[in-house]
């Protein structure tokens, strides 16, 4: 990771992340409100890993970037991860957002990232510095103050589909979990109940 130096003298060295002051764009799969995402991971893991802890600090979204009509979604950090992903991580994940690609409850936000300092002794400089970066959830994505966050755009089904792009490839080209169809073959049969009556 690339940061930022903030601060330095004889007694300070302060290193900032750079996304902690830019105007960063993300994308959120589901409903939210004002409460943290929950921890949605087995519940062994969530007892012997991160000491029962059910939420996370804020609200689970990853980084994108846009270009032209598209947005990329960043991997998350792996390195901040509480568990190893694997390459399939992506897929995986994807099954569980099917519903609200498919109910139209995808969103591009802005928000404020939520800050994590900490201090690590530097034998080059014979002190410690203090960083500061943003905090992240299970999977090492980031995690946003649910109170600052705006809306940008909500995704239709369709431009969800074709405009998010994960990996180099549009997300409704891309197989979920287990299934052998990409998502576009098969995000009709989640769409909600009330709205097949219709």
């Amino acid at each position: 990771m690339l940061y930022e130096l903030l601060f330095e003298n004889q007694e300070n060295i302060i290193r900032y992340d750079p996304r902690l002051k830019q105007e960063n764009l993300f994308i959120r799969f589901g409903k939210f409100g004002l409460e943290p995402s929950k921890i949605r991971l087995d519940s062994e893991f969530i007892q012997d890993v991160i000491g029962g802890k059910k939420s996370e600090s804020g609200l689970s979204v990853y980084f994108a970037e846009q270009n032209g009509s598209t947005y990329n979604i960043e991997p998350p950090d792996r390195k901040r991860a509480r568990y190893m992903l694997d390459g399939s991580y992506f897929n995986d994940m994807l099954q569980s957002f099917l519903p609200a690609i498919a109910n139209e409850e995808v969103y591009l936000l802005k928000g404020q990232l939520i800050e994590n300092s900490y201090n690590v002794y530097d034998d080059a400089y014979a002190q410690e510095i203090e960083y500061h970066e943003y905090e992240t959830g299970s999977d090492g994505e980031p995690l946003l103050m649910p109170e600052t966050i705006k809306i940008i755009k909500t995704f239709s089904t369709e431009e969800a589909l074709d405009y998010i792009i994960y990996a180099g490839r549009k997300i409704g080209d891309t197989r979920s979990g287990l299934s052998s169809k990409p998502v576009r073959d098969i995000i009709g049969n989640y769409y909600k109940e009330e709205e097949e009556e219709n």
